[in-house]
């Protein structure tokens, strides 16, 4: 029998690259070595890529802010739209971590928490290419693209609970579905089934919070509605 811990270790941009190309070699590599730079890394360039998208819906804010809420300058607009997108993602990386060490303990598994965030940070890999081909679309275009099945809806009704269950089927969403399914198997060690049932299970509540997260929001810009 090989023994995998005697293997060397994949370099950082093997690895952020393997995630895709080669995800079962790669994440149980992770597994085996956890690291968080290449995490922090997709964190960095999402956010960077974010900065082309940030500007491509200062166009649609008139169209999205009640009447009489006062327009944020676009500088500040963008700057803390960045700002707070890699804050989210900071905070949401250990947070699935935890998850997922609580769930694979369920299913029998046992991993560490630096197993497990690492093979969350890297599953951010889809995020980048989410803003990617996000910022490539509107740099060739001008125009902002929705990638999701919300693709038709106007910008108000994309910002609704529903528009954001729509906009969550994506291309991406389903590339994150089948990375995750395979890391998951390497980290908990267990088989591909389980992992594809988790996975899906914790996608749709991510889902679900998100769509109420949207209705909370309506809800509380329309508090700040003034009367015409």
């Amino acid at each position: 029998m090989t023994d995998t811990s005697a293997r060397p270790r994949k370099g950082l941009i093997t690895r952020m690259v393997g995630v895709l190309i080669d995800a079962g070699a790669t994440f149980e590599d992770i597994v085996q070595k956890p690291d968080a730079a290449g995490p922090i890394l997709f964190i960095l360039i999402t956010g960077a890529l974010s900065a082309v998208s940030m500007i491509s819906t200062l166009g649609t804010l008139p169209e999205t802010t009640p009447t009489g809420v006062p327009m944020p300058p676009p500088a500040f607009t963008v700057a803390s739209g960045i700002i707070g997108l890699i804050i989210g993602l900071l905070i949401w990386w250990p947070i699935r971590a935890l998850v997922f060490m609580g769930v694979g303990s369920l299913l029998g598994g046992k991993a560490t928490f630096s197993q497990s965030l690492a093979v969350s940070g890297y599953l951010n890999v889809t995020q980048v290419l989410s803003t990617l081909v996000t910022a490539i679309a509107f740099a060739t275009t001008g125009r902002a693209v929705t990638l999701g099945l919300g693709m038709a809806l106007s910008p108000e009704q994309a910002t609704t609970p529903w528009g954001v269950v729509l906009n969550s089927i994506n291309v991406f969403g389903l590339i994150y579905i089948v990375l995750s399914t395979v890391a998951l198997s390497k980290l908990w060690k267990v088989s591909t089934s389980k992992s594809a049932a988790a996975t899906v299970i914790l996608w749709l509540i991510v889902v679900a919070i998100s769509a109420g997260g949207a209705h909370l929001g309506r809800q509380f810009s329309e508090m700040f509605q003034m009367p015409q």
